[in-house]
């Protein structure tokens, strides 16, 4: 049963972070990072920890880098 919830969770964490997109049509690369980052952290954290704080701790490190290098991809789209 957790991990068909899991799964669940984790499509719809997908199917958002491709409806992250800027007004002018462009991807907004820190959003996607940051949700796809809180996922995958979450998911790793709760194999390793095996517990919830593990998995918030995953979450949180995830979306940090994730929007941190989404952060970067959209500043050299905007060089470009």
């Amino acid at each position: 049963m957790r991990i068909t919830t899991l799964s669940v969770i984790t499509a719809a964490a997908v199917l958002g972070a491709a409806a992250c997109t800027n007004p002018d049509g462009t991807t907004n690369n820190q959003a996607t990072g940051a949700l796809l980052g809180a996922g995958a952290g979450g998911v790793l954290g709760q194999a390793i920890g095996g517990d919830s704080r593990g998995t918030l701790i995953g979450a949180g490190v995830g979306a940090t880098t994730g929007a941190l290098v989404g952060r970067s991809k959209d500043r050299k789209q905007a060089g470009l």
